[in-house]
């Protein structure tokens, strides 16, 4: 799996609900290997404490094409009793996913799609305001700059294109 095969596929929160290609192990076993990704610590939620399962499910259903890698991975975990692991164990198994020539890039992509569903959660926002201020609920209004003269790109304009014509 390339980590752009899901990519320009959006799945809106409220579009997250029923499983549509994960069966019931399969979700526990994401859910367990996404806790590991991001156990949460008394402050931040665990993974499971959000949607991601559920948005990685969608997702995998928007783009069929991630479907297969992350079932394999799956079946490479479940292959080792992943889920009856303890975390140590867990971390340590996920570490010799990550390695592995073949699956190594699964590991990513799976990352990749907790991460974007943890933190549009609002639990996770709201622990992110707290912390830091930022809400991404407020617009964003940039800084103001100061008046910029358009003379100063004549030199940049009598540049020749940089580019080829199609």
């Amino acid at each position: 799996m390339r980590a752009g095969d899901a990519g320009g596929v959006y799945v809106a929160p409220e579009e997250v609900g029923e499983p549509r290609v994960l069966d019931a192990d399969e979700r526990a076993l994401l859910g367990a290997w996404a806790d590991r990704l991001v156990p949460g610590d008394g402050i931040w939620p665990p993974a499971t404490a959000t949607p991601v399962v559920g948005y990685i499910d969608a997702l995998m259903d928007r783009a069929p094409a991630i479907a297969p890698a992350v079932r394999s991975a799956l079946g490479w975990l479940a292959e080792r009793g992943f889920g009856g692991l303890g975390p140590e164990e867990q971390v340590a198994t996920l570490r010799e996913l990550e390695a592995d020539p073949t699956l190594g890039p699964v590991f990513f992509s799976v990352l990749e799609m907790t991460l974007e569903a943890y933190y549009r959660d609002p639990a996770v926002e709201a622990v992110v305001e707290a912390r830091t201020g930022f809400s991404s609920q407020r617009p964003m209004v940039g800084t103001p700059l100061p008046p910029f003269d358009p003379a100063r790109l004549h030199r940049v304009r009598a540049l020749p294109p940089r580019h080829r014509s199609a």
